[in-house]
C-alpha cells in the first residue's frame, strides 16, 4: 500500500474509534513509519504503516483495560 494512502486509511480508523485525543499514543513517527496506538473501552489498537514495505498493519489487543492501555504505552515510550 503506498505510504499517503496507508496514512489517510491509519486516520480513517482512528477517527472511526473516536477514542479521544488522550486515549491516542504516538509510538514512533518518522518519514519511513508511523506506528500509533489507540486505547478503547474494549483494548489496545495498535496501527503501523511502513514506507519500506508499503505495509498497513493493524493489531488489536482485545480485554485490555484503558488504563492498562494508557500505563502501558507511558512506559513504553517514556526511556
Amino acid at each position: 500500500m503506498p505510504w499517503d494512502d496507508c496514512l489517510s486509511a491509519k486516520a480513517e480508523m482512528q477517527a472511526r474509534l473516536d477514542v479521544g485525543p488522550r486515549k491516542v499514543i504516538e509510538i514512533v513517527k518518522s518519514a519511513a513509519l508511523d506506528v500509533t496506538r489507540l486505547c478503547t473501552k474494549e483494548g489496545a489498537v495498535a496501527i503501523s504503516c511502513s514506507k519500506a514495505n508499503q505495509t498497513l498493519i493493524v493489531s488489536v489487543r482485545p480485554q485490555q483495560s484503558e488504563l492498562s492501555c494508557l500505563w502501558r504505552s507511558l512506559v513504553l515510550t517514556d526511556t
